[in-house]
């Protein structure tokens, strides 16, 4: 198998891995925020834990479609979508890393758990596209002249 036919495959084998982290650290910084909100200290994270559950449920959407558009070849709209799906959830990661005690925990990994998003988008883009063949006799009717 080519390179150019492997580099899809490992596209999206890195945008599931990066569903599962989305879902995994998101899981956790919902339940943190719930959890200081159901307990009465902090009125104010029901907004954070909000537009947290909004952010981690479009990135592994957009994860999990951008993927599946990479399985199907269509390298371009998979690579944008994974890279934009990447790149939305760096602030979220960076603004829990700096106020919640769990991500500190991990030192620099911390901050890496968003990179198989934005890699999985780069490498969608760096491969080049397949070209399909296009079949003339199922897309247009042949002309004929009768004399």
């Amino acid at each position: 198998m080519p390179l150019r036919d492997r580099l899809p495959l490992v596209s999206s084998a890195l945008g599931f891995i990066a569903i599962v982290c989305v879902l995994a650290i998101g899981g956790y910084m919902i339940a943190w925020c719930w959890n200081i909100y159901s307990s009465g200290l902090g009125p104010s994270f029901l907004t954070v834990t909000i537009i947290s559950w909004v952010l981690i449920l479009t990135s592994a959407l957009l994860l999990a479609y951008g993927s599946l558009k990479t399985i199907k070849k269509s390298t371009l709209k998979g690579g944008l979508i994974n890279l934009t799906a990447g790149i939305e959830i760096i602030p979220m990661f960076i603004y829990f890393y700096s106020y919640f005690p769990l991500l500190p925990q991990f030192g620099f990994l911390g901050l890496l758990l968003f990179l198989p998003a934005i890699l999985s988008g780069i490498i969608s883009l760096a491969s080049p596209p397949t070209l399909q063949k296009r079949d003339d006799t199922s897309s247009k009717a042949k002309l004929t002249v009768s004399p």
